[in-house]
């Protein structure tokens, strides 16, 4: 462990997502029996007489004996009772549901007192719900290995009353791209109930594959990319899925990414021919379908009755996104189409075709949902619009009357801080920012973010300094991109020189993830810039507007009401794109952190302590594995096919604490430009068998804030502490880094699989941990306030250029440790020591 005293509050109970109203009472329920099994007596009781306990909800018991045993460590015997034998747990439940649908109720009340446990529930999803949380409570110590006394297992005494804040709870997980198995998708719908999630967006076609069954056309599956899902496993599916409460619906991706329709059936694609091989690279493509043609019309029709005849939900999802017009714009048939029909260019010929679709389905008795491409003056009012582009783009479209869910900042293919994904509100983006004061002489500064894949993002920043506005107390800050709105800091500082120029730093979220800007103004006029992008560096120039009054112009945006947001904004979707995740690393990508996009989505808005969250999430990846998801399982085995052997795998291991994927689509550009973006490269780089952040260093963070070195624009958690305590702190410190240490020197002659970059990063990992060790040795020497001689500056001044080459580094995988150890050292600079503090 890192730290010798609590890292986080003690105060939250490990739930995830967390309860909307929670009381606790004092004392606790054992859960009786031995070493060798727990029992538990049960009554449930069905209010509609038409329903049968022991049949129909006997899924219900078998669902929690299964978890309770999982989260035991031992068997759990769940015994029916009835009333008269006073049961342990007495679930009450108004009716059974067969099919989830929208709206369904799916609250539930939960009471655990020192005798008994009472769940009630208007529904068998609220009561499902109710049992996960009722499972996350149970606390059971590991089982001894000696003959020690069997620790027992307990509930805390508490009153629960809890509901979704969001209906609309959901994963995308993208079968297209790379085939899923059946038995990996039924795990993740397991981890979705315990995570309380209530939508599976299966994305069963694309480009590069097609993976669902048509008896209608049965060339789709034969020549449209390998596998694919029989109509019988996929009703299976949807069956398996809705006795968990989560409705499944499916993505069929029209008139776009159709390079797998157009090598089926070449005679429905605009431009004929031009999807002649399956297509094994990633990106977006030129085939799309041929929207004037009666064939395509028909083509569409009978699919989606196939489809609509599997999957029950009343919604259907036809896509719609990054459709190139080119082959319409090139082909006379279509153009002589656009003139009959009055449409005036590609994108109302694409309005025109949704809105065909929008009426097929309707006949279907079901509703279409469309990326936000769809969006359209012409576009029905019941179509639910799903935002992916930014976050910008649900305001968009709840302002055009339309249900709106958010997608943009949950792309979990994108590895994220948590952090980033928890803060994203659906809500929360849909709010115009209030304007910038008036009175302030405003310094306009265009920006150019170069990226990877050699397609820079451009825009402006607009600076407020404090000194030129009397009514700041505060610097304010924006920065507008076209098509992208306009977004304001999370935090700002901001540092007038004497010269006249300012210095400022900021964090701001957007639809590229989480950024840290430092814009340094210089006495000849000019700005020096940087960006990190969660834990990478990227390239970024600025300059002076050549009119200082010269800002971009956006549109003028009414606020949404109150009720606009109630009633269109339904939700959100992680989304899981299958470009560099294929199933045997699928549960890694996705836990533990869905559980935190889930409290996003269940939990109250106001809860937004990302402290208690982490606290949290660190339980819930050992809970995810006890119920059966193979996240820590993934990583284990990707590090063992990498290793020669078993020692250089728990090495490994260790160093993976240390180093993250680089963040944002960094790997995804990384690879385009260097030709392995594509169906045919292997998947076996260190980052593949890498989480989408470092928890190790999450804990280190917060101990290191605990004790007063916090990061910059984040407040320090110091509490007062004894000198035994500071020592106990540097003592867990020095631990922590000396076996990252240790594990650098086993890695040194590494001789497996990718040996120069792990034994790049290891010799990184060396010479950080050594920084390190170095800092906390000056923190047991002082006693009094150090003084610096050319000897300490110089080693200091090594030592921060050191860090500054490893945190620059740009590849697939960065060592994030040296960010917190720069951190350390910015405390020393700023004389923050760990020794200071009450004695």
């Amino acid at each position: 462990m890192l730290a010798a005293q609590p890292l986080f509050a003690a105060d939250d109970l490990p739930l995830m997502p967390y309860p909307l109203k929670l009381e606790r009472q004092t004392g606790a329920l054992l859960l009786v029996g031995d070493q060798t099994e727990l029992r538990l007596d049960v009554e449930l009781v069905l209010a509609d007489a038409t329903q049968n306990t022991a049949t129909d909800g006997k899924y219900l018991i078998q669902h929690l004996q299964q978890r309770l045993t999982a989260q035991a460590g031992r068997p759990v015997l769940l015994q029916s009772v009835t009333t008269a034998v006073k049961p342990t747990l007495r679930l009450e439940i108004g009716k059974l549901l067969t099919i989830p649908k929208p709206g369904d109720d799916e609250s539930y009340q939960l009471q655990i007192t020192p005798q008994h446990i009472h769940l009630q529930a208007n529904t068998s999803t609220g009561a499902l719900y109710g049992l996960e949380t009722l499972t996350q409570l149970l606390d059971c110590p590991s089982l001894p290995a000696t003959s020690s006394p069997t620790p027992h297992c307990q509930w805390p005494t508490v009153t629960i009353e809890d509901q979704p804040r969001f209906p609309w709870r959901g994963l995308l997980i993208d079968s297209a791209r790379r085939f899923v198995p059946l038995a990996d998708l039924k795990r993740q719908l397991q981890g979705m109930a315990s995570a309380k999630l209530n939508v599976l967006h299966w994305h069963l076609t694309d480009d590069q594959g097609w993976r669902f069954e048509s008896l209608s056309y049965s060339k789709l599956t034969q020549f449209a990319g390998g596998e694919f899902y029989t109509q019988a496993q996929m009703r299976e599916l949807v069956s398996y899925a809705a006795k968990l409460g989560i409705r499944v619906v499916p993505e069929i991706d029209l008139p776009g990414h159709a390079s797998a329709i157009g090598r089926a059936y070449p005679q429905l694609l605009a431009e004929p021919g031009s999807a002649t091989k399956a297509e094994r690279r990633f990106g977006v493509f030129a085939p799309v379908l041929d929207v004037s043609s009666p064939e395509v019309t028909a083509f569409a029709a009978a699919l989606l009755k196939e489809v609509a005849a599997i999957f029950p939900d009343p919604y259907l999802h036809i896509g719609g996104d990054e459709v190139k017009p080119e082959q319409w714009l090139q082909n006379p048939a279509i153009q002589q189409f656009m003139q009959q029909q009055q449409l005036a260019d590609a994108g109302e010929l694409h309005a025109d075709f949704n809105r065909r679709l929008a009426l097929q389905l309707k006949q279907l008795n079901r509703t279409m949902i469309g990326w936000d491409e769809v969006l359209h003056k012409d576009l029905p009012k019941n179509v639910l619009v799903q935002s992916w582009q930014g976050q910008n783009a649900v305001a968009e479209s709840v302002r055009a009357g339309h249900p709106t869910i958010l997608s943009a900042g949950y792309y979990l293919d994108q590895p994220m801080p948590t952090s980033y994904h928890y803060r994203n509100d659906p809500v929360g983006v849909a709010q115009p920012l209030p304007p910038l004061p008036a009175d302030g002489k405003q310094i306009v500064l265009d920006f150019q973010l170069a990226r990877f894949n050699n397609k820079p993002v451009s825009g402006q920043f607009i600076l407020l300094p404090t000194a030129v506005s009397q009514n700041l107390q505060q610097p304010q800050l924006r920065m507008r991109v076209p098509a992208r709105g306009e977004l304001a800091p999370r935090w700002v500082q901001q540092r007038s020189k004497a010269d006249g120029s300012s210095d400022w730093v900021f964090a701001i979220d957007s639809w590229l993830g989480p950024a840290e800007i430092q814009l340094q103004g210089r006495t000849d006029g000019s700005w020096h810039a940087s960006a990190m992008l969660g834990n990478t560096r990227y390239p970024l120039t600025v300059k002076l507007a050549s009119n200082s009054k010269q800002q971009l112009a956006l549109p003028v945006l009414p606020t949404l009401t109150a009720a606009s947001q109630q009633q269109l904004i339904l939700g959100g979707e992680a989304a899981l794109w299958a470009e560099l995740v294929p199933a045997t690393l699928l549960d890694l990508k996705l836990w533990p952190r869905l559980y935190a996009f889930a409290e996003r989505l269940w939990s109250p808005a106001d809860m937004r302590d990302e402290s208690s969250m982490y606290q949290r999430l660190q339980q819930m990846d050992d809970y995810g594995s006890r119920i059966g998801l193979l996240h820590q399982q993934q990583q284990r085995q990707g590090l063992a096919t990498l290793a020669s052997n078993e020692a250089e795998a728990a090495a490994l291991l260790v160093l993976s604490e240390t180093v993250e994927q680089s963040q944002y689509y960094s790997r995804h550009h990384l690879k385009t430009v260097r030709g392995q973006y594509h169906l045919d490269a292997e998947l076996a780089r260190f980052a593949d068998a890498l989480p989408a952040e470092s928890l190790a260093l999450v804990v280190l963070q917060k101990q290191l804030a605990t004790n007063g070195c916090a990061a910059i624009g984040t407040s320090s958690d110091r509490a007062p502490q004894t000198a035994a305590q500071r020592a106990s702190s540097i003592h867990a410190l020095q631990q922590q880094f000396q076996r990252w240490q240790q594990a650098a020197a086993q890695l040194k002659n590494y001789q497996g699989k990718q040996q120069a970059r792990i034994k790049h990063l290891t010799a990184q990992l060396a010479i950080t941990s050594d920084i390190a060790l170095q800092w906390l040795a000056e923190q047991q020497r002082l006693t009094q306030q150090p003084t610096t001689g050319n000897k300490v500056r110089k080693t200091w001044d090594l030592q921060r250029q050191q860090l500054q080459i490893i945190i620059n580094e740009v590849d697939e995988e960065l060592l994030a440790l040296a960010q917190p150890v720069q951190q350390m050292l910015e405390c020393r600079e700023a004389g923050i020591y760990l020794w200071k503090g009450n004695s």
